[in-house]
């Protein structure tokens, strides 16, 4: 007996939700992110708030800008004395509640992550942001593409100094010039700036490869472990054979 099968549904055909379902969904959606365990802070962590606050000024739903400033703002007075972890720091929502309420908190909080940007180190040409961590030192990532820039352009807008701004376009461009995949219209997620200098002293494309991506592992010396894993990194030592240089570098 053959079984029956379902017709594929028209998707073309399907109807738009109406106005009411989209403000229930949205609802629904502003509920989760708010029953999120935020890391204060991660990746993301900027844009789910930047959500809840926009949703709030459409929906008037109060309870979600409530629920960013309650997260925000202790995190604004505590934090006195920034680390480089605190690079994912939401910004740009800091800049939006000061903007909202005019407490200077918030304001004085994102000048500060701002000056993390003015220190982060140069490694050929591109700020990396935890040069604290062995195994990330070198390595940028394109999470970044969304998170620096914008916050350094809107803080720019908002105190009048277009030094944030400069600062921002001179970030951006240095990470599209190193995550930009040179064999299709596509960005990597991740790039190891010393593996790629690395690389060229032996003689290989700096965007192929792996030096591209952390976890492809460049394996020439193992630098440590963490959580059990052993962590690769470029050796110092030029004469390193790496699967990607069959023969040692001149």
């Amino acid at each position: 007996m053959s079984r029956a099968t379902a017709p594929e549904p028209d998707v073309a055909e399907d109807p738009l939700p109406d106005a009411g379902d989209l403000t229930s969904l949205q609802r629904a959606a502003a509920a989760r992110a708010m029953a999120y365990a935020y890391k204060v802070w991660g990746f993301g962590e900027d844009i789910g708030l930047r959500a809840l606050l926009e949703h709030s000024a459409e929906a008037g739903d109060t309870a979600a800008a409530r629920f960013v400033a309650g997260l925000v703002r202790p995190w604004c007075v505590a934090r006195t004395e920034l680390t480089n972890a605190d690079h994912v720091a939401p910004g740009v929502v800091m800049l939006d509640l000061y903007q909202q309420t005019g407490d200077e908190v918030y304001l004085n909080a994102a000048l500060r992550v701002a000056e993390l940007h003015r220190w982060f180190p140069n490694v050929d040409g591109v700020a990396v942001h935890r040069p604290d961590l062995l195994e990330l030192s070198s390595l940028v990532w394109v999470d970044c593409v969304a998170l620096d820039a914008p916050f350094l352009a809107r803080l720019a807008r908002v105190t009048g100094d277009d030094e944030w701004l400069e600062l921002g376009l001179a970030t951006l461009d240095a990470y599209l010039n190193v995550l930009r995949d040179s064999t299709r219209p596509l960005y990597r997620h991740g790039y190891d700036v010393a593996a790629a200098v690395a690389a060229r002293a032996c003689g290989v494309a700096a965007t192929a490869g792996p030096c591209t991506v952390w976890w492809t592992r460049w394996r020439s010396c193992p630098t440590g472990t963490r959580r059990g894993r052993t962590w690769w990194r470029p050796c110092a030592n030029r004469s390193t054979i790496s699967p990607r240089c069959s023969t040692p570098a001149a």
